[in-house]
């Protein structure tokens, strides 16, 4: 269930619920109150909305903090009093006797606008001259209980990117050098403990100087057109002919070296990614071996000799046959064909990876296992998903230790295919789960810039972007890390 915007219900405490639809929860920090039906269509739907309604001090309260170590920490009474423990006490209410606070649908006024030191007061239209840097919008509401209980959205249609945005506590919308031209400013806010939101608009005109206005425009290609034809015919034929012979050659030199600029960029690129792909996947077995050679060299029992011995041939063997294939990665990132001729068996793949990693593993005291369904089977790029499992799993192996690691298939409808890597190892951190789905979603992005979570995960989803796949993070109970894969058969 999602927190309310300062994360107070990180400590919530208790849950009761009451006769109108409603539960009521206790907290460190003040006590909640939220509709249970829209708790579950937010399950249903993630992009749901739902309110929080907190009830602190300025509503009665002593003290904000609720006592949560209590047996019960919170309790309904035969009067239908509910009762919390508080940090100073117990606290007595009603439900339907309490109140909540929202505006009102008329008592939203937009009267008002600040642009510079200079304040603009106006009725139903917002008039801007087009070189106003920043403009900021009032919005005044009547309302003296506590501010964090006001939501309010905000959306600019008609401007290149009109979607709703949060107004913060002050209350204001900020326009930034929007280009000139008529827009219309859409208020939502919520106006009841329901869920049902009140709407206001009002329009904003960004009046255009005379220079970019649509006449003018014309007025300077008509005049433009004008001169170059007066110029043509100002020229000798000889003239032209040499000009245009010299605008050619320039033309093709320009193009021979913008090509050679890309070819030599490209490449720079694709090798970079091949030598930082090898590398990363070659890591974990070496070290590995490092590690086995430095018990061995440091034992004298014979059975764990014998033991390291076997250890260090296993993985020796699976990481040859892994060498063996290197000269595949040349061909990684630049592969243009993302599907194969022939169908691929992803047990098959599953298991070269499992053999690699198996001695690896069973030193960390975890299990490897591959479940995959022996008849499942894809034409996605063998070498592409060659490199995104063993990934994963070299990733799963590093963070698991005394535990379990499983890899499935499951047949999706559509023509789907799902692979499942689970670990109960110790699991990602919420804001790494996050940062990698936001990955997933804008690693197309010129600008985006990585965060140092380490390479292999980018590389796999940069790698899953390329087969037309689809990656997704989550939580394992009661503890690891869920990677599912998406294929497109």
């Amino acid at each position: 269930m999602p927190e309310d915007k300062n994360g107070y219900l990180s400590s919530a405490h208790h849950i009761l619920e009451d006769h109108y639809g409603f539960f009521w929860i206790s907290s460190n920090n003040g006590l909640f109150k939220t509709l249970k039906k829209s708790l579950l269509e937010y399950a249903k739907n993630k992009k749901t909305k739902v309110i929080w309604y907190r009830y602190t001090k300025e509503d009665g309260l002593l003290n904000n903090e609720f006592n949560g170590s209590a047996n019960p920490s919170g309790n309904i009474l035969e009067n239908e009093e509910f009762v919390f423990p508080s940090m100073e006490g117990f606290v007595f209410f009603k439900p339907g006797e309490t109140r909540v606070y929202y505006p009102k649908k008329n008592q939203l006024f937009i009267e008002r606008a600040q642009v510079g030191k200079e304040t603009i007061n106006f009725t139903d239209t917002l008039y801007l001259k087009s070189d106003y840097k920043n403009a900021e919008i009032f919005l005044d509401f009547p309302y003296y209980h506590n501010i964090e209980n006001i939501y309010i959205e905000a959306r600019l249609e008609g401007s290149p990117n009109s979607k709703w945005e949060k107004i913060k506590n002050d209350r204001k919308f900020i326009l930034n050098n929007i280009e000139s031209g008529n827009y219309t400013l859409n208020i939502r806010f919520l106006g009841s403990e329901n869920g049902q939101f009140s709407h206001k608009q009002i329009a904003i005109n960004i009046i255009p100087f005379f220079y970019q206005t649509l006449w003018f425009k014309s007025f300077l290609i008509i005049l433009g057109i004008l001169l170059v034809v007066l110029i043509i015919h100002a020229r000798t034929n000889l003239l032209r002919r040499m000009v245009k012979t010299l605008k050619h050659t320039l033309n093709s030199k320009d193009q021979e070296l913008e090509i050679t600029a890309n070819k030599l960029k490209n490449e720079t690129e694709y090798q970079q990614k091949i030598m930082e792909s090898i590398s990363h996947d070659m890591t974990t077995p070496i070290r590995f071996l490092v590690s086995i050679s430095q018990r061995l060299n440091s034992t004298k029992d014979n059975e764990l000799q014998k033991k390291y011995f076997d250890e260090i041939y296993h993985t020796s063997e699976q990481l040859f046959k892994f060498t063996l294939d290197l000269k595949e990665y040349t061909n990684l990132f630049k592969e243009e064909n993302i599907f194969d001729h022939a169908e691929n068996r992803i047990h098959d793949l599953a298991e070269s990876k499992k053999l690699l990693f198996d001695q690896i593993a069973l030193a960390n005291n975890t299990t490897l296992s591959n479940l995959c369904d022996p008849h499942v089977t894809t034409k996605v790029n063998h070498n592409i998903l060659s490199a995104i499992l063993h990934n994963l799993i070299d990733n799963a192996v590093k963070n698991t230790q005394n535990g379990t690691i499983l890899i499935k298939t499951e047949q999706k409808e559509e023509q789907q295919t799902e692979i499942t890597i689970s670990d109960t190892g110790k699991g990602m951190s919420q804001d790494q789960l996050e940062y990698y789905s936001f990955v997933f979603e804008n690693i197309e992005r010129e600008s985006f810039v990585f965060k140092n979570y380490g390479l292999g995960l980018h590389m796999v989803i940069q790698l899953t972007k390329k087969i037309n796949a689809k990656i997704t993070f989550h939580k394992n109970t009661p503890q690891g890390t869920i990677v599912k894969i998406i294929l497109k058969n």
